[in-house]
């Protein structure tokens, strides 16, 4: 150093410093900081193509099978706190509309298929498809905070997106109506 003392490995109170400036520039970046916001995916957008790597509680989805369909993405993660209090929420909400053909899926950009399974397997009505490892697809979406729920209309496009699962309902009587 300039002064002549000698410099060992940083102290334990520094490294603590550094894991949390690191941890609250992690938070800001995945809650949309950085000067990202918090915009919801742009409406009209057409439902992409469902990359992930794999599925539970499904065999797959594709545009195909999702055309003519009112549809519901929820982009969340198991580690997420809001995301992991909407769930019952959106169980219910699931259990009101899926009987009128509303298609529910899940996307996380996890990857641990055994970790969600045991996850999920404590969660009571989360029984619909969810997509993992779907990275590649939250970034066709623009997703830069979770949970984000996205309701596409019968033809395929962004009718409403958001963050407020009580907000979804009056969005599909809406569109379970056209």
């Amino acid at each position: 150093m300039a002064d002549g003392t000698k410099r060992g490995l940083p102290s334990a109170a520094e490294w603590i410093g550094f894991a949390a400036l690191a941890a609250v520039v992690l938070l800001l970046y995945r809650a949309g900081g950085a000067g990202q916001g918090n915009a919801p995916v742009e409406i009209g957008l057409p439902l992409p193509e469902l990359k992930v790597a794999g599925w539970i509680n499904s065999d797959g989805l594709g545009r195909d099978e999702l055309a003519g369909r009112v549809v519901v993405i929820d982009c969340w993660a198991t580690w997420c706190g809001p995301c992991v209090a909407s769930l019952p929420t959106l169980s219910a909400i699931h259990q009101q509309y899926g009987p009128m053909g509303v298609q529910f899926i899940g996307l996380t950009d996890e990857t641990g298929e055994s970790m969600i399974e045991a996850f999920l397997s404590k969660r009571d009505g989360v029984d619909w498809p969810i997509g993992y490892g779907a990275a590649p697809t939250s970034m066709d979406l623009g997703i830069t905070t979770i949970p984000t729920l996205i309701a596409y209309d019968k033809s395929g496009r962004v009718a409403w997106s958001g963050h407020n699962p009580a907000e979804l309902r009056s969005v599909l009587d809406r569109l379970v109506l056209q």
